[in-house]
């Protein structure tokens, strides 16, 4: 089987990073798809930096925080189920590798 499989994807690291770049989230789209665990990025405020970019732009979002570690493709299915059923444009991920690899994959 022959394929070719392209999936850009642009990583903002560091304190403040989504703040300091909210602007960039702007040509994404209209509305999101949040994509992270169900502590981490809330303990952590990362969350609400990502929320309130959204808010600031004017974009809408859905948050998705069902990713656990070694995620099962059927959590994949159920984020891709609920971007499409929101019909979501974009993904943000927020976290480490499982919810950067779930949000790839969704």
């Amino acid at each position: 089987m022959n394929f070719s499989f392209y999936m850009p994807a642009r990583v903002y690291f560091g304190e403040n990073c989504i703040r300091e770049n909210r602007e960039a989230l702007k040509g994404l789209g209209q509305k999101a798809l949040v994509v992270t665990g169900r502590h981490a990025a809330k303990a952590v405020g990362a969350l609400d930096d990502v929320t309130a970019a959204l808010e600031a732009n004017g974009q809408a979002y859905v948050l998705f925080d069902q990713v656990t570690p070694n995620p099962t493709m059927d959590l994949v299915y159920r984020g891709a189920e609920i971007a499409r059923q929101e019909a979501c444009d974009f993904v943000i991920c927020i976290g480490g590798g499982s919810p950067m690899d779930s949000g790839k994959a969704i």
